[in-house]
């Protein structure tokens, strides 16, 4: 009930997780742990400090495309490449990787809204929402629909004149409520 106790305690989370992966650089559950604690406290906790956001982001990211790389040579292969082949790798990547692909989209959503200003990054939104499609296709209720708040972020930035699809958007959000049986509250404030 203090966030700002969690924001002073998180770092030291951080730099534990950090430890870990010196010790054992290749364990995946430990990279995707670091990738969503670095990119949750870079999206609610660093305030106006914009170059803290982007490096925290930026590691998040990085820890999450490890990840992939050591569980789906096929699509670490595609994480640069252009979204038709991103798209077609992804199709391949077994539905038990649920957890994986859904890391790899929170980190990469998290680093393009940090990086928003630059639109190679900007230019990886279709990635995203390809994972994150893929995610609520295999697991709709993964992470308390926390994949269809993304979703309906993703349909809702943009006006609907420059090519925005709000109420598509508020479908998301609804199917997040939905998938967590009406816990959701940011998707209740979001909608």
């Amino acid at each position: 009930d203090d966030p700002a106790t969690v924001r002073d305690g998180l770092p030291a989370y951080l730099l534990l997780l950090d430890g870990l992966l010196e010790g054992d650089p290749e364990n995946v559950d430990t990279l995707l742990a670091a990738a969503n604690l670095n990119g949750a406290y870079a999206g609610n906790f660093t305030g106006e400090d914009a170059p803290r956001a982007q490096r925290l982001s930026s590691k998040a990211l990085g820890y999450a495309k490890r990840a992939t790389c050591i569980e789906t040579e096929a699509l670490c292969a595609a994480l640069e490449g252009n979204p038709d082949a991103f798209a077609t790798a992804l199709a391949d990547v077994d539905d038990e990787k649920v957890a994986l692909m859904y890391g790899l989209a929170s980190a990469w959503a998290g680093y393009i809204q940090t990086h928003r200003d630059d639109w190679g990054a900007v230019a990886d939104l279709p990635k995203v929402e390809a994972l994150l499609q893929r995610v609520v296709a295999i697991d709709p209720k993964h992470e308390g629909g926390l994949p269809f708040v993304y979703l309906g972020v993703l349909n809702s930035l943009r006006p609907e004149a420059v090519g925005g699809k709000p109420e598509q958007g508020r479908a998301y959000f609804q199917q997040a409520i939905d998938a967590s049986d009406g816990r959701n509250l940011y998707a209740k404030t979001l909608k």
